[in-house]
């Protein structure tokens, strides 16, 4: 697989960078600043799940941070934030500014690097493919908003890439094949010279299979091997691993466990 790679994107989030702390612990620390009280013991696990359910709502109802209905990201994430607040109990219409002064806040503070946290291997993979695999373009391949190029500056990864494909900026969005058919005309390599790594199945595994690309998916537990049209050859445990696979591979054999 790796000997005619040209090309090789990741997925940002949960691939290569997540949160520092959890969603509902963070949202809850703004909201206090702002008179807003936990609800009770499990306030924080609560929003973590509502936030859950509400962005796969919202994404769906709205996708790609509201880009067709004309919404800003700020808007689409205040209403996102908003409705998982309402979602565990607090009055949208009495704690409506709070919620609002919460959101603007929380929108703010993810824009910055410091609310992220990059994953410990991410740094040396990327620095070692710059070093050994020069020939090979790298890129971002990322559901996320224009705060992404800001994000990863802060982190100091973003002059790794030589492309930044970002769906609010592109229009496009996974897991439409799209998407990354756009990722090949840009950069005009051929499906085959194409690898992208991440961590969901539907995102980043079966549109690229679909387009005829190279696909891997990062999964710590393995069990993403199992799930039906997933090839267990493209499932790896962790970026360190991935790292040894490509600068140690010399042929096109299969990937391994």
């Amino acid at each position: 697989m790796f000997k005619s790679i040209r090309l090789l994107s990741f997925d940002i989030t949960k691939t290569l960078i997540t949160t520092s702390n959890e969603i509902g612990a963070e949202f809850m620390k703004i909201a206090s600043k702002y008179g807003l009280s936990p609800k009770c013991d499990d306030t924080v696990s609560r929003l973590n799940e509502s936030f859950n359910k509400n962005f796969k709502h919202l994404n769906k109802q709205l996708p790609n941070f509201g880009l067709k209905a004309n919404m800003t990201s700020e808007e689409w994430w205040t209403r996102l934030i908003q409705l998982s607040f309402a979602d565990i109990g607090y009055n949208e219409t009495s704690d409506q500014q709070k919620l609002q002064q919460a959101s603007q806040q929380l929108y703010k503070y993810f824009s910055r690097g410091n609310l992220w946290h990059l994953n410990p291997d991410a740094r040396e993979l990327l620095s070692e493919l710059r070093k050994q695999k020069p020939e090979i373009t790298l890129a971002v391949a990322s559901n996320f908003d224009e705060r992404l190029e800001t994000i990863l500056r802060d982190l100091d990864i973003r002059h790794f890439f030589n492309f930044m494909f970002v769906s609010r900026q592109c229009g496009l969005a996974k897991p439409d094949q799209e998407f990354f058919r756009h990722i090949l005309k840009t950069v005009e390599v051929r499906p085959n010279e194409y690898l992208h790594i991440g961590d969901d199945v539907e995102n980043d595994y079966f549109p690229v299979k679909k387009i005829q690309g190279n696909a891997l998916i990062m999964d710590p537990t393995m069990e993403t091997s199992e799930i039906n049209g997933v090839d267990p050859n493209d499932v790896v445990p962790n970026l360190k691993y991935f790292q040894k696979l490509i600068l140690n591979s010399e042929n096109d054999d299969a990937v391994k466990k």
